[in-house]
């Protein structure tokens, strides 16, 4: 497989297509088709792949390559600088409407979770070892809620657990499931309730057991 099949194959499509590219499509002033969906992503992971000495306008510039400064490469060739910039600006996650009764600070991305976890939890059987522990590295220094550094990500009470499959001895690692921790910005209902509990913290169980389970 390349990087796309593997991409269509562990995040669901459809999602892109009944959610993120309607909605972002709502916001464009050109609308953005799932082919130039994938293009633009293809532009992020990318850039993932390399240390850039600058901003992000080094991957358009008109300047000579120069090996100790900017970009490695230049991604005109895929996508004008201006229509990336419209595409990140007009990105939505989620087609629900906000909570009325608290502030969530993460509700643009649950939905884009509950649908990724979903699938593996009806049909995806890991095997007996898996992998946790993974970290994520946060490219857009605004992400709301966490902290961006270059070596190691530490946020305010606030990251994601994640879980793989340690099949082939960890040659073919399958992430199966991703879970949002809240910290700080764990939102409550009006009567001092915690907003979300899995099924094991409304019986009780403090976080740490109930991750584990």
């Amino acid at each position: 497989m390349n990087e796309l099949d593997i991409f269509r194959m562990c995040f669901p499509e459809q999602f892109l297509l009944d959610v993120i590219i309607p909605q972002t499509n709502r916001h464009l002033g050109t609308p953005i088709n799932l082919s130039e969906f994938y293009v633009w992503l293809g532009c992020i992971f990318f850039m993932a792949c390399f240390q850039v000495t600058g901003e992000r306008d080094e991957w358009w510039s008109s300047a000579p390559i120069d090996m100790f400064k900017g970009a490695p490469f230049r991604l005109n060739a895929f996508m004008s600088k201006k229509r990336f910039i419209d595409i990140m600006g007009a990105l939505r996650y989620t087609d629900k409407a906000d909570p009325l009764l608290f502030v969530d600070k993460f509700h643009e991305v649950r939905q884009m979770i509950e649908t990724f976890n979903e699938p593996y939890a009806r049909k995806y059987s890991p095997a007996w070892i898996s992998l946790d522990k993974s970290m994520n590295s946060w490219l857009n220094k605004f992400c709301p809620g966490f902290t961006v550094c270059p070596r190691k990500l530490w946020p305010f009470g606030n990251k994601y657990h994640s879980i793989a499959d340690g099949d082939e001895n960890g040659q073919h690692p399958i992430m199966w499931h991703v879970r949002l921790v809240e910290g700080k910005d764990w939102p409550k209902l009006p009567s001092s309730t915690w907003a979300f509990p899995t099924t094991w913290e409304k019986e009780g169980y403090s976080r740490t057991v109930e991750l584990l389970i």
